[in-house]
């Protein structure tokens, strides 16, 4: 995945699954949840305007994007344990 400058991508493991983010900017986080059927990506143009003022925090939810999709786990509970331990 290419990343616009500037930008990074990495992993971190929550709630048993490897959550992948990208993140871009300088300042207070700021956490975009991505809806059902996109991925944290679908902020870019977003984040781009947010990116002087914050660090923006892009997250992929499990089964979406480059996070681990496990056979199990996509009741909105896990969803939220997901993100819960991704902060």
């Amino acid at each position: 995945m290419d990343l616009p400058d500037g930008w990074t991508s990495d992993t971190v493991r929550a709630n048993g699954i490897d959550v992948h983010y990208s993140r871009v900017g300088e300042g207070p986080p700021l956490v975009l949840n991505h809806g059902i059927t996109d991925d944290g990506q679908c902020w870019a143009p977003l984040a781009e305007d947010l990116r002087e003022r914050y660090t923006v925090y892009m997250p992929d939810a499990r089964g979406h994007g480059r996070s681990d999709a496990p056979e199990t786990g996509y009741a909105p509970a896990d969803r939220v344990a997901d993100l819960v331990g991704f902060l």
